[in-house]
């Protein structure tokens, strides 16, 4: 009886354990592959975003660059330079006549006051909109 039973006992096929390792092999490396894709993605992403930066930053300074040139340029004219010299050196031509204006001090005060901005303080604001001020 013992026998008949050995004879009745499934016998495992050496195919059957080939195919599952081989289908935990292949899920393992798709699930590597994935996570490895995932971190490329995420690199290239933050790349992008440093390249279009850097290109503003290139777009500006180019505008920068463009502005100071001629700035340059005016200030190599013959007009600017003598506007400079006029202005801020007080500087004349030979026979040229300076024409000054002299501003009372009460006028001059009152372009002073005209050119500030008043500054207040958080509750000078608050008792402006209440109305008590």
């Amino acid at each position: 009886m013992i026998t008949s039973f050995r004879r009745f006992k499934k016998k495992k096929n050496p195919s059957v354990y080939f195919i599952t390792i081989l289908i935990f092999l292949i899920t393992g490396i798709l699930v590597f592959s994935s996570l490895l894709n995932f971190k490329i993605v995420k690199k290239i992403a933050k790349v992008r975003s440093e390249v279009s930066s850097l290109e503003e930053e290139i777009e500006n300074l180019e505008l920068n660059k463009k502005k100071l040139s001629e700035k340059i340029s005016e200030a190599e004219s013959r007009v600017y330079l003598e506007r400079i010299a006029k202005e801020e050196k007080n500087l004349k031509w030979p026979g040229e006549k300076v024409v000054a204006f002299i501003l009372l001090k009460s006028q001059k005060e009152q372009e002073e006051k005209e050119n500030q901005v008043e500054e207040k303080n958080f509750w000078q604001e608050i008792l402006e909109k209440i109305g008590i001020k």
